[in-house]
């Protein structure tokens, strides 16, 4: 009887997923800014409470909801017991509403992909240097943090990108279908913002054509918080006061590319008082790193903690939070890349 119970809680929740996604989202991104930001808390609320998210439903327990708040808790702990408990919740639910603004930003990417956000630009923009005779090609480099889509957008509308690497994993037939389409729908507004050569494409599939344009000088967006497969493809990062194993590909590709990487972050962030032009997002540069300077890894590494001091600040808006129990801790790693797990 309880497992029939179950099985007819996952098809309700299933079916609210695609009424969502189908439905609700699309006419939410119609609305005035303001109101739809309104609804879509609650909409991260209920996916909060209902455990509403197409990962947990494609595996068929609220596994995001819970490896989250193993994270929240982790980094308290590292950080000496930083938050209490209520706190930890707090954050948690406060993932789930980043996460629906996340998809309430892709949906109204999806209705207008070339329009763009009232974006404002801050840091060290290094993406304009070398941008002369000299060809060469710019991994952006990102992590599933706030407003990234709208980021990834905002540099294919200013000709800085014109790829974006995805998974395929959204195509997996336990994926609900409703998200999968979602996804579809996403990618190809993207595309367009990319510009007339832009698409997004699948690591697992078109990798070898994302070296050779990277390699004749086009800009790809990477998102780079993924957790290494395996100790001997981690790249040691020092996030929250330990040296964790992210995967090594931005490493490897851009050392095989000759490409420069340049960190990003967008966040939702309303112009200040004295801004002269109204803004709804802002678009952050960090550091960089060039594979041609014999400090690379350094470089690498100073550019991932750079992120990693920006989730620190506010981990509820890093909403690929249940990544972290995933990543390997490391002992050492040596010069070739190989790994020692603690």
């Amino acid at each position: 009887m309880a497992a029939g119970n179950q099985g007819v809680l996952a098809r309700i929740k299933r079916r609210y997923l695609s009424l969502d996604l189908t439905l609700l989202l699309p006419a939410l991104a119609r609305l005035p800014q303001g109101l739809a930001n309104a609804s879509s808390r609650w909409r991260g609320a209920l996916a909060y409470h209902a455990g509403l998210d197409w990962r947990s439903l494609a595996v068929g327990e609220p596994f995001v909801r819970d490896r989250s708040l193993q994270a929240l808790r982790h980094l308290s702990q590292a950080q000496g017991g930083l938050w209490s408990e209520h706190t930890v919740v707090a954050l948690l639910k406060r993932r789930f509403v980043v996460a629906a603004q996340e998809e309430l930003d892709a949906a109204r990417i999806i209705q207008a992909p070339r329009a763009g956000f009232a974006v404002r630009y801050e840091g060290q923009a290094a993406c304009e240097a070398g941008q002369g005779a000299e060809a060469r090609g710019t991994i952006w480099l990102g992590c599933h943090v706030d407003a990234l889509f709208v980021g990834v957008q905002a540099l294919g509308l200013a000709g800085r990108a014109e790829l974006l690497m995805s998974s395929n994993t959204v195509e997996h037939p336990q994926v609900p279908l409703a998200a999968q389409r979602h996804f579809q729908r996403k990618y190809a507004a993207l595309s367009l913002a990319l510009g007339p050569r832009g698409a997004v494409l699948h690591k697992e599939t078109h990798l070898r054509t994302m070296t050779k344009r990277l390699a004749a000088g086009a800009g790809l967006v990477v998102v780079g918080d993924i957790p290494a497969a395996h100790p001997t493809r981690a790249f040691a990062v020092p996030w929250f006061g330990q040296e964790l194993g992210l995967d090594d590909g931005v490493y490897r590709l851009a050392a095989r590319t000759d490409a420069r990487i340049q960190a990003f972050a967008c966040w939702h962030a309303p112009s200040p008082p004295s801004a002269q032009v109204p803004s709804t997002h802002c678009l952050v540069f960090g550091p960089t790193a060039d594979p041609r300077m014999p400090n690379y890894r350094a470089q690498l590494r100073a550019l991932y903690a750079w992120h990693g001091q920006a989730i620190a600040q506010d981990p509820s808006r890093w909403w690929a939070l249940d990544l972290l129990p995933l990543a390997p801790v490391l002992l050492a790693q040596a010069s070739n890349g190989a790994s020692m797990v603690v």
